[in-house]
């Protein structure tokens, strides 16, 4: 990796330490989305009510990434993400994220 990927790799290692030091103990389950990831949930309206089906207290969930596309927009529209790219990619990213 060239230095700048070294950089924000420290960074972002050192706000995410930064944050489970200090809000770690006031929550039951955390988890680090980068400004242009959202999570979908089919079964359940609440993250919360996700986790209590799937997670033992102290477990850790992975989801793998999925990379949606613009299917070709060029123009805003004042919707929901999920409404305006509504197509994705086939394969499952290799790429997980904890929560």
């Amino acid at each position: 990796p060239n230095n700048d990927d070294e950089t924000t790799t420290s960074t972002t290692t050192s706000i995410y330490h930064d944050c489970i030091t200090t809000y770690g103990q006031e929550v039951d389950y955390m988890a680090f989305l980068n400004p242009d990831e959202f999570l979908v949930l089919y079964e359940k309206e609440r993250v919360a009510d996700f986790l209590d089906d799937y997670l033992i207290p102290g477990s850790t969930l992975s989801i793998n990434t999925r990379t949606f596309g613009s299917a070709n927009k060029t123009t805003y529209a004042p919707f929901p993400m999920t409404y305006r790219f509504p197509y994705r990619n086939e394969q499952v990213d290799a790429r997980a994220k904890p929560i």
